[in-house]
């Protein structure tokens, strides 16, 4: 199949945007829904979450879309990095492009309308990458995505969307054009989340892959492996990373105050935790409450050691093996945000739920190459929305949602 120029459009993929938006749209609505006929802002054990009210309107319709951490998001676009200690611990591209807008749209508005057009564009993306590693439907990758439990945060003020939409721009130049397009998208990924740091990882493990495969193929004379492409790459994930610190330095004063702010979270990343998986799934599945009361586990999910939490790691490293057997330049950026992104937050494990919405267009990929039938996966799809609502609904009420 012919993979379309970067810019241009097919029919296909026009009616995909259409598809994303139209999810979109419609997850926003039940969001306002939910917000309007059931919420508690008024009550005071529900205050202390709304660090961000603009006029202090707590029924103002964007705090359906901006708690937990997008009432940071806020902070940052509307007030800067040196208005909140705590805001200092999130990425600055997200917040700044918010503050871009700023002149014509409000902040939350801004914020809503950045994720709608990166939810359009890694929808593209995905389907590009899952017509060039032939699954036979890739509408269905776009459509699986959109239902994952978890997905609702890319209509929010999050960085779901945006860094969805900077990974699957990565992995289409990188797999697909092998353009130098792909070092804008490697730039960004730094300045949007840490978890840059684990794509990285897998662009080492995906280059180590090639060369092992280029050895393996080669017939004497033997011709020197190009290290030149994925050593830039590298270097321009190194050079995002500078860049987070020198904005930092700028916007704050130290160039490690983010750093610094992150500790002040529960959840205390560490990369000693890598090197202890005994330790890292101990915690994994003692913690989860389900083996002492089924109920908390699956209700309580305010607390850290939930069901759902905990469970969906279990089950995104089970599937590591099916994505072994479908696709190995998948599975080299599939373990490093499964595996490593869970066991750096063994500690304090509490948003697995929203981080494992990341690694899923893999799993969902290797997913439709087993060519799956499509009533199965329509159906999947359905119980995924059904999940994806409930999450939503609690999240528009500014409840713990992953």
């Amino acid at each position: 199949m012919k993979i379309p120029a970067a810019i241009s459009l097919t029919s296909d993929e026009t009616r995909i945007i259409g598809l994303a938006l139209a999810v979109k749209i419609a997850m926003a609505a039940f969001m306002l829904f939910a917000f309007y006929q059931f919420s508690d802002f008024e009550q005071i054990h529900n205050l202390g979450n709304r660090l961000y009210t603009g006029q202090e309107n707590r029924t103002a319709w964007y705090l359906a879309f901006a708690n937990w951490d997008g009432q940071h998001y806020l902070i940052l676009s509307d007030l800067g990095y040196k208005h909140w200690n705590f805001a200092q611990a999130f990425y600055p591209l997200y917040p700044m492009l918010m503050r871009a807008l700023s002149a014509v749209f409000s902040p939350w508005m801004s914020g809503l309308i950045l994720n709608y057009l990166f939810t359009a564009g890694f929808c593209v993306f995905l389907h590009r990458i899952a017509a060039h590693i032939k699954c036979p439907k890739p509408h269905l990758a776009v459509l699986m995505l959109l239902a994952f439990p978890t997905a609702f945060f890319t209509g929010a003020i999050y960085t779901e969307a945006l860094f969805l939409f900077l990974l699957t721009g990565f992995l289409y130049h990188l797999l697909v054009t092998r353009s130098y397009a792909v070092l804008m998208y490697a730039f960004l990924m730094p300045l949007t989340r840490g978890t840059a740091i684990f794509i990285a990882g897998g662009l080492l493990l995906h280059t180590a892959l090639e060369y092992a495969q280029a050895r393996a193929a080669q017939i004497a004379p033997v011709k020197p492996f190009d290290w030149r492409y994925p050593a830039l790459c590298l270097a321009a994930f190194l050079a995002g990373a500078l860049a987070y610190l020198l904005f930092m330095k700028f916007a704050t004063g130290d160039a490690f105050s983010g750093f610094a702010a992150q500790d002040l979270f529960p959840s205390q990343f560490s990369a000693s935790n890598l090197f202890n998986p005994a330790i890292f799934l101990g915690h994994l599945v003692a913690d989860i409450r389900l083996f002492g009361d089924w109920f908390a586990g699956l209700e309580n999910l305010h607390d850290y050691h939930h069901l759902p939490d905990h469970g969906i790691v279990l089950f995104f490293l089970a599937a590591l093996i099916f994505v072994l057997r479908r696709e190995w330049a998948l599975l080299c950026f599939y373990f490093p945000l499964v595996y490593a992104h869970a066991a750096m937050s063994t500690v304090r494990a509490d948003s697995y739920l929203r981080y494992m919405l990341i690694a899923a267009p893999f799993l969902v990929l290797a997913g439709l190459k087993a060519a799956p039938r499509s009533a199965a996966v329509y159906a999947l799809c359905a119980v995924l929305f059904a999940a994806q609502l409930y999450f939503a609904y609690r999240f528009s009420l500014n409840q713990w949602a992953g």
